[in-house]
Formats: C-alpha cells, sequence, structure tokens
C-alpha cells in the first residue's frame, strides 16, 4: 500500500498503532480510497491546527481556509 506523503518506516508505526486498520474501517465507512482517507485525516489534522479563535470562525470555513 503506497500513501503519499508516508514512507515504509512511517506506515510501519501506523500499522503498530492501529492507525492503519482503523484507516481501512473508516474509509468503507465513509466509502472513499484509504488514500483518500489518510489525505481527509491529515486536512482534518491541520485544520485543527489552526485552531480558530471562535465558533463563528469554524461556521464561516476559515479553519479549512
Amino acid at each position: 500500500m503506497s500513501t503519499p506523503g508516508f514512507n515504509e518506516q512511517s506506515m510501519a508505526l501506523a500499522r503498530q498503532f492501529g492507525v492503519v486498520e482503523a484507516t481501512q474501517r473508516t474509509a468503507q465507512y465513509l466509502g472513499l480510497t484509504f488514500e483518500q482517507t489518510m489525505s481527509l485525516g491529515a486536512a482534518l489534522h491541520c485544520a485543527l491546527e489552526r485552531k480558530p479563535e471562535t465558533r463563528e470562525d469554524w461556521l464561516r470555513g476559515e479553519a479549512l481556509a
């Protein structure tokens, strides 16, 4: 399984901590591919790192801008 941005070492760690299996289950539930689900997870992680100041920021979509 090849996922952009993830080398074999990072994928091995992901498997060790159950991330690969959880991502596969999530992908199946959402009807996405493994790669799409990993990209979605990365985008959400980046959005959460920005930590918008208010709930209104989230509602305006500034968290994903």
